[in-house]
């Protein structure tokens, strides 16, 4: 029987795409970061509030963990301001990011609104048809 071997087996020379070992703590200035404020129990406003900051996505030169990292924070705080509709994650969201990130995300955005709106089209046709 014949094994075949790739010829990038044991090939340690390219770097791998999100290294295992983590990357320094950078400290940042209070400009470049994004505060809100959430509260300890989502579904009740009137108890304690806790401020929670973190970077935002500027998307010119991010890496894949700092990608995933923000990606993560954003979750915590839909999560943390209560929020369940589709509109207002979006637009928490873009309050997250800035620079060519933003406009990213719009583009996608509207590319998604476009298709849906195409898929919508028929089936509100064959409706008032009936």
């Amino acid at each position: 029987m014949k094994v075949s071997i790739p010829n990038d087996f044991g090939n340690t020379s390219k770097k791998p795409i999100l290294s295992l070992v983590p990357e320094p703590i950078k400290s940042y200035k209070k400009e470049e970061l994004t505060a809100v404020s959430l509260c300890s129990d989502p579904a009740d406003h009137t108890l304690m509030q806790v401020k929670f900051s973190f970077k935002g996505l500027v998307g010119d030169h991010e890496t894949p963990r700092k990608i995933l990292g923000w990606r993560r924070n954003v979750e915590r705080a839909l999560i943390g301001l209560d929020l369940t509709a589709g509109t207002a994650k979006h637009n928490m969201s873009k309050q997250f990011m800035r620079g060519s990130a933003l406009i990213c995300f719009k583009s996608a955005a509207a590319v998604l609104l476009t298709a849906h709106k195409a898929d919508a089209i028929p089936a509100c046709q064959a409706i008032l048809e009936t």
